[in-house]
Parts: C-alpha cells; structure tokens; sequence
C-alpha cells in the first residue's frame, strides 16, 4: 500500500502541474492575442505578423473622445471609491458586530446587487432616471456604480472583521482612549487589507462596468467601456487593441504596488 502511494504521488504531482499549465495558458491566451494584434501592421489578425508597428497606438491620439471617456471613467471612479468606503465601513461594523431589528434585511439590501442581474439594474435605473432627470449625468453613473459596488466592498471588509482581535481595542479603552481614536488608530489599521482589497474590487469594476452604464448613459456621459462597444461597432482596426493593452499594463503596475505597500497575500488573507 505505501509503495503504490509512493508511485502516485509522482504522477499526481506531475498531472496536477500540467493541468495547471493549459489553466494558465487558456487564461493568458487571450491577453497575449490583444496584445500581439495592437502591434500589427495590418488591421487583420495575421499569423506570423508581416511586421511590428506602433502607428495604432498613435493612432490614439487621433481620438480625443476616447481620452474624454477616459477622462470621465476615471473622474467617475474618484467618486465612487471614497463614497462607497464611507458607506461599507460602518454598514461592515454593524452587520459583524451589533444585532438589531432589521439587520437580516438590510443584510440582504446591501448584497442584492450581487443577486440582481447588470441587465435588470440597468432597465430599473433607466426608468428610474428618465422620472427625475438623471439620465446621462455623470451623478446618475455614479450613484450606479456605487450601487454596483458596495456589495463587493462590504464583503470585503466583513472577512477583515471576522479575524479581528477586539481585545486589542479594549485595551485601548482601558488605556483611556476615545472611541473615535480606537476606531482611527486601531480599528482601521487592522482592516486595512480589507479596506484595500474592497478599494481594488470598487477600482476594477466601477471603470470595467458596462451594461448597467450603456443604459443610463447617452451622447453627453459616455464612459470608456461604451466608447469602446461604440468603436468597435463601426471600426476595424487594432486602436482598441492597443488601448486595451495599456489597460493590462496599468493593471500589473496597480497589483505591482499594491504587493509592494501592503502584500498581496494579506489581501488574500482578508478575502
């Protein structure tokens, strides 16, 4: 029995490692497609590439609606991600912590953008909008990502609680600290990796977000995932290929930062 143990072993490590490569290589397949396509001298997705070129990167610059809507996704974003901490912090601290009436449902109020599909949330806003006035404004895109996102970062700074140590803020209690001060100087810095990794969610999905956005926005908030659709629906060519290489490269300078200040495992640890 030991020897066939030892005999499988070998082989289970050895198939586990190659499961693992066509894993990642079916994830990245797609990304290193992008990225080859928006070097290419033709507008078609040839194999082997007739040349390199960066004219379609250039070719960005001959876009200024698509720097607007850059513009706009990333103002829309500076809103959201400060607005959506503020609301998850304490809704966090009151769903771990406190048992009132009602908690279940609220519970469930916050979270139901996780169980509501974009589609439906875009019709519902939509209508809702078009009743008073905020469609296709930028404070009608905001409140809807932040809708989209709380859910995600309530979550996140929820698993952060659960692992929290509370005699760590009774101490301070007993030392004479204020209860503002315990939640600044003890309560916060300890759920930080939560609070970052509920900041990375809202980044990621408030700028990525699209179907909900597509319907509540028209010719004067248009962000930059629907210019995109908007491009690709009467352009051929490699441009979006190149922005969407840019995109992947800011991506692994975020998470090369975020590993850098706090660790990515912390985070993982937190999620």
């Amino acid at each position: 029995m030991e020897r066939s143990r030892r005999h499988l072993h070998p082989i289970s490590h050895l198939l586990l490692s190659v499961v693992i490569f066509f894993l990642s290589i079916f994830i990245l397949a797609p990304i290193i497609a992008v990225v080859y396509y928006s070097f290419s001298l033709e507008t078609r997705f040839i194999f082997p590439p007739p040349g390199f070129s960066i004219k379609w990167y250039l070719n960005l610059m001959n876009h200024p609606e698509i720097k607007e809507s850059l513009l706009t996704s990333l103002s829309v974003v500076l809103y959201v991600i400060p607005i959506s901490a503020c609301l998850s912090i304490p809704a966090a601290l009151a769903f771990v912590r406190y048992s009132f009436l009602g908690r279940s449902l609220l519970n469930l109020l916050f979270l139901s953008p996780l169980m509501i599909p974009t589609l439906i949330l875009g019709l519902a806003l939509l209508q809702f909008y078009s009743l008073y006035g905020l469609f296709d404004s930028k404070v009608g895109v905001i409140l809807a990502h932040i809708i989209i996102t709380i859910p995600y970062f309530i979550r996140s700074v929820m698993a952060s609680l659960y692992g929290f140590d509370r005699s760590l803020e009774e101490a301070a209690s007993i030392l004479g600290a204020a209860p503002f001060r315990i939640f600044f100087k003890v309560t916060l810095p300890l759920i930080k990796p939560g609070i970052i990794a509920g900041t990375i969610f809202s980044l990621i999905i408030s700028f990525d977000e699209f179907t909900t956005t597509f319907f509540i926005t028209g010719q004067n908030t248009i962000t930059l995932p629907v210019r995109i659709y908007n491009y690709i629906q009467t352009e051929n060519d490699p441009t979006i290929a190149a922005l969407s290489t840019i995109l992947i490269g800011c991506s692994f300078g975020i998470i090369l930062v975020v590993n850098k200040l706090v660790g990515l495992e912390k985070i993982v640890v937190a999620e």
